[in-house]
């Protein structure tokens, strides 16, 4: 009975275990290649890591690695296997590296960082050290010295993303990041940035354009009140972000190549997240809705246009 009872809680083990390595073969495997820093930010590998993070966080994709240093390690991994020093699970067998659905490219093109005096003077880049050491960033860098008693910080960083397909190459998303941050303004010390939240942005970015390309970003849910709940969480929205929803229409296609051009979808009106979760988030109407948008509408980030002609219609 006690065999029996073994033998089918090891059958359950593997199937479970089986179901769980297929359904994670179905996710699509992206790469996360170097981060090039033409601004010399000294930042490129904490970029990547946060790119890394937050695609991991969406549950959607898989990640493999790419970089050049993550390459050299598994290379070494498989030398070491041939030469009998690891255990392998394929014996004899170099090489077989998993190819990749997307490819994410990066490069830091900017990073500047000023302070400005209570006369707004402002000091520029400090000469030599890392983009830290310009913040004055405690734990990272020196600090950012004023010849006046009260002086703030502030930084930017233009980061240009990349992500294309890996069976085709043909390019899927591009888009110029720029994100400015202004540090608390300190009488008789040192102002700070936050840089974790500049690299954030840009990581954040990233993340949007995979699920844009393959799962959009939609409604799971409406109350009675209004409020809309969205099918994605932590690492990808942030409470105040605008999102415009639509209604999905019919198919556009192109009568020469069955090639789907786009939908006939209509803005039903724009949405702010009010809450955000592990997996889903809340947003509330703020525009008024002609009507309730139903499960399965797609949201995108609202554009400016979107925004400033949502605030005029008030």
């Amino acid at each position: 009975m006690r065999m029996r009872f073994v033998t089918g809680m090891l059958a359950a083990s593997l199937a479970f275990s089986f179901t769980a390595s297929a359904q994670d073969v179905r996710k699509p495997v992206v790469s996360i290649n170097d981060i090039q820093d033409m601004a010399n930010t000294g930042q490129s590998d904490v970029l990547r890591q946060m790119i890394e993070t937050t695609i991991v966080n969406t549950g959607k994709f898989r990640i493999m690695e790419r970089g050049d240093q993550g390459t050299a390690v598994l290379l070494k991994e498989q030398q070491g296997a041939k030469a009998g020093l690891y255990t392998s699970n394929t014996p004899g067998k170099i090489g077989g590296f998993e190819g990749v659905d997307f490819m994410v490219y990066g490069t830091i093109t900017t990073g500047q960082a000023t302070t400005q005096h209570d006369t707004g003077a402002s000091m520029g880049m400090a000469v030599g050290g890392g983009f830290a050491d310009r913040l004055g960033v405690p734990g990272l860098g020196g600090a950012m010295r004023a010849n006046s008693n009260c002086n703030s910080s502030s930084a930017s960083l233009q980061v240009d993303i990349r992500i294309t397909d890996g069976k085709t190459g043909e390019e899927r998303y591009a888009k110029h990041v720029t994100k400015t941050e202004q540090g608390q303004t300190v009488c008789g010390g040192r102002s700070s940035v936050d840089v974790s939240g500049l690299l954030r942005v840009a990581a954040q970015s990233v993340s949007m354009g995979l699920v844009t390309i393959m799962y959009p970003v939609k409604v799971v849910d409406v109350d009675a009140d209004g409020q809309v709940v969205l099918n994605y969480g932590e690492g990808l929205l942030a409470a105040g972000d605008v999102f415009a929803v639509f209604q999905e229409g019919r198919e556009i296609r192109d009568p020469d190549t069955g090639a789907v051009l786009g939908n006939s979808e209509k803005l039903l009106g724009l949405v702010k997240i009010t809450e955000v979760m592990p997996k889903m988030s809340k947003a509330t109407m703020m525009t008024a809705f002609p009507v309730a948008p139903s499960v399965g509408s797609v949201a995108r980030a609202a554009t400016p246009e979107q925004i400033s002609a949502a605030k005029h219609s008030r």
